[in-house]
């Protein structure tokens, strides 16, 4: 009879110790499948910053290049209206004309490039944003002894 109750004893201690580990097993691949999500997340999130970020480049370099021919035609013009010009007066006047307009044009794309920067950020940004939105809107869910 003792011997009875002592195998008993060790069967529930054995089932015990089985169910034990198998929730220690389901935890870890509970653990190893979110490490996996968020491990893919990432590289997704990583791929679409980087790419707006290339998107970003091109559209400046687009923008200076434009600039450059744009500033590069107006020099042509001037150098003509200087060269067609007969009185003293005529060249200050076009000269000055020509510096206003190029102060002008600088200005304004300065604006626009740092436009085109700013909108840059916020898009490089936004993929790493939500993802971190979603993340602490996922840990405000979840009861408080889990955070």
């Amino acid at each position: 009879m003792a011997q009875r109750k002592s195998n008993n004893r060790k069967r529930k201690t054995n089932r015990k110790h089985k169910n034990l580990a198998r929730a220690a097993q389901r935890q870890a691949g509970k653990i190893g499948q979110e490490y996996q999500n968020a491990a893919v997340t990432g590289l997704e999130v990583s791929s679409r910053s980087i790419s707006e970020f290339n998107r970003g480049l091109q559209e400046i370099a687009d923008e200076m290049t434009d600039y450059s021919k744009r500033s590069l035609d107006e020099v042509v013009r001037a150098w003509q209206r200087l060269l067609d010009a007969r009185p003293f007066g005529r060249l200050v006047e076009i000269q000055t004309r020509y510096v206003q307009r190029s102060y002008e044009a600088y200005v304004a794309e300065a604006s626009r490039v740092g436009a085109v920067y700013l909108g840059l950020a916020r898009k490089v940004a936004d993929p790493i944003e939500k993802v971190t939105r979603d993340k602490i809107e996922k840990r405000n869910r979840l009861p408080a002894r889990f955070r």
